[in-house]
């Protein structure tokens, strides 16, 4: 029944700014918005403090290890403790990132550019890139677990999803520009497959187009 659902607190304004993302750390939600996070107190919902150094959106955040890594349209990644203090920039994406997911003991992004990356949340640096899986924008990842070795399933702008398997990942190794992914991926390490989803053809075109009337984006 709806009136089991009631507000108990009164809209939080974020002024002129949208949420782009939230997460839950300790007794304090951290919200994501343009250039700044924004922390609020669970208990009492006030404005504890604000955080920045971004400069874009902030799109996603995670909590891995009691450390906080975020991404932005200003192409970069941030590692901060729980306090609020960036220690780490992390940059190396050609565009916006758009998804954070810890994933076998590493921190996997999502980025415009087409490729994820691959980082060591113990140095706190660039391990991996994965190019050429999607013709478009990567806009969502996720970790499946199940029978056999742990998977991640990426999304794109093309319309495809791809699930990953890889047991390991190591610096020696660098993943970019192949020409037969699947086949030269296997023979780097066979624990690493690419499996292409089968496509759904889109049906109705015009609701499409219609979805995305009234903002543009930019490369």
């Amino acid at each position: 029944p709806r009136d089991n659902y009631k507000k108990i607190k009164k809209n939080i304004s974020l002024g002129d700014v949208p949420a782009g993302c939230m997460l839950t750390v300790g007794d304090h939600v951290w919200v994501g918005t343009f250039q700044t996070i924004i922390v609020y107190s669970l208990k009492d919902f006030s404005k504890i403090c604000e955080y920045k150094g971004h400069q874009g959106m902030i799109h996603d955040m995670i909590l891995h290890d009691d450390y906080v890594w975020s991404c932005s349209s200003d192409k970069t990644i941030r590692v901060w403790n729980t306090s609020g203090e960036s220690i780490q920039q992390l940059e190396g994406h050609g565009s916006r990132v758009f998804q954070l997911l810890s994933h076998g003991g590493n921190i996997w992004s999502a980025s415009w550019d087409k490729t994820m990356m691959v980082w060591c949340p113990q140095t706190l640096s660039f391990l991996q890139e994965l190019a050429n899986i999607h013709e478009d924008a990567i806009s969502a990842i996720v970790s499946v677990t199940g029978p056999g070795k742990p998977e991640l399933w990426s999304g794109s702008w093309d319309r495809s999803v791809c699930a990953i398997r890889s047991a390991h990942f190591n610096s020696s190794q660098n993943l970019q520009e192949h020409d037969s992914l699947f086949d030269e991926l296997s023979e780097l390490d066979p624990d690493v497959q690419i499996v292409e989803m089968p496509q759904v053809e889109a049906t109705k075109k015009k609701s499409l187009h219609k979805k995305v009337t009234g903002f543009i984006i930019s490369k």
